[in-house]
């Protein structure tokens, strides 16, 4: 028994691809058997056989495929129910699924922090990030997925005070993309007659904006308060704890962390791994632990002061909530 011809795949989306082939040019045949075999250590699917008759109409549709999944296909020639001995053989990756929409956190006038959703579920290997205008130094992005459960991001530096940028955000599974998603995002922009040195970037040393009004300046104030007192969340989920404030310059925002019996310390708000602050100086604790219990204090200072908050966090494990009562 003759194998077939001139396999052909073609992707068309994260679900669907279609198969075509060529019959053998000697030999006799009655169909032809397809098998597809999941590759995705993710992809639980299992493998499938699907018969071709002579009178079924190519290409043959291949759905309900796992998007960002790689298949292993192979094509036999049938003949009185026997299969031939040679086959074709082909690889394929489907299309991953596109992320939900990025969250858009700015660090300052000229840096856009963009949080990338990583869900478990979800095929796929790395990150392409692109922001247009290409005005920032680094205007795409190319990041591998890190493990499941870290919250991947991706900051754009030397963006122009007051502008609105489009983030395009992909993912990619071997040597497909996803559709982009894209958020639109507008810088702070600086107060009038504001000078700033970028420190970082000595390429560019002054961004001057032309002074068009009294520029009234003021030290830090909380506001709503400033953090709470204390804060009790359950462990595994992400916590929050708050730390608004006005102020003219914009106060930056510094978190110190401290337990009992341990030295403070400063958090790494730059490593994405556990920590992160949000637009309005928020600490985001990712799935905390019993041992992230502990004060936490927030500092917010600019050039005409600084103050301070501290939150005792209070992490609940889920055996305490989930136990059943014991009848006494």
């Amino acid at each position: 028994i003759h194998p077939p011809r001139d396999l052909s795949v073609q992707v068309q989306s994260g679900k669907l691809v279609l198969l075509d082939w060529n019959p053998p040019n000697e030999g006799r045949f009655h169909s032809f058997k397809i098998i597809i075999e999941p590759l995705s250590i993710q992809d639980d699917s299992g493998i499938r056989t699907i018969v071709v008759g002579l009178q079924d109409a190519t290409p043959v549709p291949i759905r309900d495929l796992t998007p960002g999944a790689s298949y292993q296909v192979r094509l036999y020639t049938v003949y009185r129910n026997e299969d031939s001995r040679q086959y074709l053989q082909a690889n394929f990756t489907t299309n991953p699924a596109p992320l939900p929409e990025p969250k858009i956190w700015f660090r300052n006038e000229t840096t856009l922090l963009v949080k990338l959703a990583n869900p478990a579920e979800a095929i796929f290997d790395h990150y392409n990030v692109t922001i247009t205008p290409d005005d920032a130094y680094e205007s795409v992005r190319i990041n591998e997925r890190p493990e499941i459960g870290h919250r991947p991001s991706v900051a754009f530096y030397g963006l122009t005070a007051g502008k609105t940028y489009n983030i395009s955000v992909q993912t990619r599974s071997i040597d497909r993309w996803s559709e982009p998603t894209i958020a639109t995002f507008t810088t702070m922009p600086f107060a009038p007659g504001h000078i700033t040195e970028y420190e970082d970037y000595p390429a560019r040393t002054y961004s001057i904006s032309a002074p068009t009004s009294i520029q009234q300046h003021s030290p830090p104030t909380f506001t709503n308060g400033g953090p709470p007192e204390t804060l009790t969340i359950q462990d595994g989920r992400d916590a929050e704890i708050q730390c608004e404030t006005t102020g003219s310059p914009f106060p930056t925002v510094e978190w110190w962390y401290q337990n009992t019996g341990q030295p403070k310390r400063r958090l790494d708000l730059d490593s994405k791994r556990k920590y992160d602050s949000n637009a309005h100086g928020a600490l985001i604790i990712t799935q905390v632990e019993k041992s992230d219990e502990g004060m936490y204090t927030c500092v917010r200072r600019n050039n005409l002061g600084a103050i301070n908050g501290t939150t005792r966090l209070f992490v609940i494990l889920r055996t305490q909530i989930d136990q059943p009562p014991v009848d006494s």
